[in-house]
């Protein structure tokens, strides 16, 4: 197996663990980094490697094709799996374009990236509505909060008991510190999925920009793809509670939200966090306390050596 046909199978079996096969020009933009290809800007010859390289795995029955989708071998009940959540992604999609309004209403909100399952039209019935949520400098606390009350008010944020459709608020970032801490293969394909509904003052692309951590991991780490719609215009609202917020008073605001939510973080984790992050700092929140990026990369590697060694 060369090392075209291993990236492949690499980009193969990650998305696999995700029930989501892969249409060739998918494969091609999400191959992971292969030595001696990272310059490589010939595109159409690196179209053609793979197609060769995929002709040959399948020669070998390490792999099969359905309706133009590549999967493991004897798996192809993916195909119409995909087609499925497609469907319901789709019910997402819209639903996520009318709750942008409200938004919308936020002060002080940057930027608005789709994530997780619905950034690649992968959501199941049970599935939620990932957000990354890019804050203007110093004022997280207060985006965060006035998020959370939009939500709860039209009875759409994710809780414990209301998942399935509803919208995740678990991550924040400021505009000035967009680089993500925490590097990984599953973070890598996070952050390329990644699709912009609120772009402001190309925040996105500066997002984009400062993950080149991701060249460790992936070919195409610059590749970016498109949501089906975008709101561009901050409403009315926003910006007179901005012109409120901003300046000192501001500042007491952000400083008052900011110890109420690291209170209520105490009150609920008072023995810390042990299977994901849960941070509240200036410039970054994130609450993943029950992540399942170890356990993902864990069976991605083993599933990964289980198909190497029998290669």
């Amino acid at each position: 197996m060369n090392e075209i046909e291993k990236g492949i199978l690499k980009t193969i079996v990650y998305f696999d663990l995700f029930s989501y096969p892969l249409k060739e020009k998918e494969i091609l933009y999400h191959l992971p980094k292969i030595t001696g290809l990272e310059n490589t800007g010939d595109i159409r010859f690196l179209e053609r490697e793979v197609k060769k390289s995929l002709r040959d795995l399948l020669f070998k029955k390490i792999i099969e094709n359905k309706r133009g989708f590549y999967f493991l071998k004897g798996k192809e009940d993916l195909v119409r799996e995909r087609e499925r959540r497609k469907r319901i992604s789709k019910k997402n999609w819209q639903k996520l374009k009318k709750i942008l309004k409200i938004i919308n209403l936020t002060p002080f909100l940057k930027g608005v990236f789709v994530s997780g399952s619905l950034a690649i039209s992968n959501s199941n019935e049970n599935s939620d509505i990932d957000l990354l949520i890019v804050t203007r400098d110093y004022r997280i606390f207060t985006v965060r909060f006035f998020l959370t009350f939009l939500l709860e008010i039209i009875g759409e944020k994710r809780t414990v008991e209301k998942i399935a459709g509803k919208i995740c608020l678990n991550h924040y970032i400021s505009e000035n510190s967009l680089k993500i801490r925490f590097p990984s293969i599953y973070n890598a394909y996070t952050y390329l999925n990644l699709r912009p509904v609120i772009n402001r003052s190309r925040v996105f692309e500066r997002f984009r920009e400062q993950q080149d951590w991701m060249r460790k991991y992936l070919l195409f780490w610059r590749k970016s793809f498109r949501a089906p719609f975008r709101i561009e215009k901050k409403s009315g609202l926003a910006e007179f509670l901005e012109k409120i917020l901003s300046g000192r008073f501001g500042d007491w605001v952000e400083k008052k939200l900011k110890e109420i939510q690291i209170r209520r973080k105490e009150k609920n984790y008072p023995y810390g966090v042990k299977n994901g992050r849960v941070i509240l700092e200036d410039r970054l929140i994130e609450l993943h306390p029950d992540s399942p990026e170890k356990k993902i990369i864990e069976r991605y590697q083993k599933t990964l050596d289980f198909y190497l060694k029998n290669e």
